[in-house]
């Protein structure tokens, strides 16, 4: 079993931990008692805009945001990248929908959500090194998940800065390795209603794979939201 540094991921039922994180689509601040007694809210926890996946995912969400807003729902996503490198991509790609940066060193939000953490084991490194996948089915086969970013960092249309390599690089670090995206459904009350985690620590099938906006609308539902 490979070990994970977070605790256990929040679940349904459970009351959605508070945040206070830096605004790097726009000035300001955001707090999760923003949206309490007033909107449910999505939240999707991404990694830092180093990884093609989740810089993708921010320009998907975009149009996610749009869908959400009708069914009177809004949505925050959080990268873990630093916030005047983010602002700075940011400036050159607004985002269109409400962006922060959770770049703490201790990643806090990510730690009180529990999305997983895998540390830097050689199991970890072999598994990244066997697991063969192509989440977005663009590239020619699966590959490694570190072959795939490369070469969907080589093809994309997203864009990237210079700090993203640098930002990647220091996010090796002996007690995690890297962020698996959680995406969390936290109702008016601030209780979390259903919750989409990339990918488990010990199986990376699903890595790049994030919820769509029909399974999100889907879940609004089910919670009668």
């Amino acid at each position: 079993m490979i070990p994970s540094v977070s605790r256990s991921t929040v679940q349904p039922g459970q009351e959605a931990p508070d945040f206070l994180l830096p605004l790097v689509s726009e000035e300001g601040q955001i707090a999760l008692d923003d949206y309490r007694g007033r909107s449910p809210l999505i939240l999707a926890l991404l990694r830092s805009l180093w990884c093609p996946f989740c810089r993708r995912r921010v320009t998907q969400l975009a149009e996610t945001r749009q869908k959400l807003e009708r069914a009177g729902v809004e949505l925050l996503a959080v990268t873990e990248g630093r916030t005047e490198p983010l602002r700075k991509y940011f400036r050159m790609r607004p985002p269109r929908l409400r962006v922060a940066a959770g770049a703490d060193p201790e990643a806090h939000i990510y730690r009180a959500y529990g999305v997983p953490m895998p540390a830097s084991t050689p199991e970890y490194k072999e598994l990244r090194a066997t697991v063969r996948i192509n989440p977005t089915g663009e590239a020619p086969e699966p590959m490694s998940l570190d072959a795939v970013q490369t070469w969907q960092r080589e093809h994309d249309r997203f864009g990237q800065i210079p700090e993203d390599q640098l930002d990647q690089l220091r996010s090796i670090r002996p007690d995690f390795n890297n962020i698996h995206a959680g995406h969390f459904l936290i109702d008016r009350a601030g209780v979390v209603r259903w919750v989409h985690i990339e990918a488990p620590i010990d199986d990376l099938s699903r890595y790049g794979i994030f919820p769509t906006d029909d399974e999100l609308l889907a879940a609004l539902r089910a919670a009668g939201l």
